[in-house]
């Protein structure tokens, strides 16, 4: 098998907020027909490889408030900062 270029940007992957067996979970998500993306993350999968992925919200308001009620965040009106609650 050929080795592919090396990667030259993070992979940007979809992170969806989700419950699991009644827990907050995270799904990351993405979908891609690059063949360039497809030969390296395959390269990288048969030969144990790291990629370096780069995770995004679609819509980072609604991802913070679904965080936020999943028990992931919690605001701390005070401050106004958000802070881990797991």
């Amino acid at each position: 098998m050929d080795k592919p270029d090396e990667q030259k940007l993070p992979f940007k992957v979809s992170i969806v907020v989700t419950k699991k067996r009644s827990k907050p979970a995270l799904e990351l998500r993405s979908i891609t027909t690059n063949k360039e993306i497809i030969k390296t993350l395959v390269y990288c999968a048969i030969h144990e490889k790291p990629v370096i992925v780069l995770p995004v919200f679609n819509d980072k308001l609604r991802s913070v408030g679904s965080l936020s009620e999943k028990g992931v965040l919690y605001l701390d009106n005070k401050t106004g900062e958000y802070y881990f609650n797991i």
